[in-house]
């Protein structure tokens, strides 16, 4: 019995990399169905001090029939600011090797705590924004095919990072989550 118990105290508290819904509603005023991926990690830098270092958290919403890509990103060590234009590129290479391209919605600035989804980062400047309605046909290749590499235009150049499959992955289940 001692055991059992020990094993279940073990495997709860194992983080699991899964994805959940923190938005499910029907807007009561347009009828708009709502739905929000949780935050999670896309890119994950360790060596911050690196100049191209950065971190990225992504989610996914649909509102109706749109869909958008909300990131959440942090550059270098976390004290830089930046900004990101409207009409902005981020382009994602799949697995497949096609590469597929967003657009920013509307200009930001970074600001303390932007970047973070928790209080690690929290004091470093970041920023939060979304990028514009994805087609049906390009959701249905991002739940296809992961994603190997990012890049993402910001008013200094541009940031650009391997994504591991771990976190690719997490793509794809936020994704069946929206459809």
């Amino acid at each position: 019995m001692k055991k059992i118990f020990f094993l279940i105290i073990i495997l709860s508290s194992i983080k699991g990399y899964t994805q959940t819904l923190e938005e499910n509603k029907t807007d009561e005023f347009t009828k708009a169905i709502v739905k929000r991926s949780s935050w999670e990690k896309l890119v994950f830098t360790k060596k911050m001090k690196d100049f191209h270092g950065f971190t990225c958290y992504f989610r996914f919403s649909r509102i109706d029939t749109s869909y958008f890509m909300d990131i959440k990103i942090m550059l270098r060590g976390g004290n830089k600011v930046f900004s990101i234009d409207d009409k902005a590129k981020i382009m994602l290479k799949l697995s497949n090797d096609s590469i597929y391209t967003l657009y920013n919605l509307s200009y930001q600035i970074s600001s303390l705590g932007k970047g973070a989804i928790g209080f690690a980062g929290s004091q470093g400047m970041g920023i939060q924004t979304s990028y514009i309605s994805i087609s049906d046909k390009k959701m249905a290749m991002l739940e296809e095919y992961y994603i190997k590499k990012i890049r993402i235009y910001t008013n200094d150049g541009y940031v650009e990072s391997d994504v591991i499959d771990e976190y690719s992955s997490l793509v794809i289940s936020a994704i069946k989550l929206l459809r």
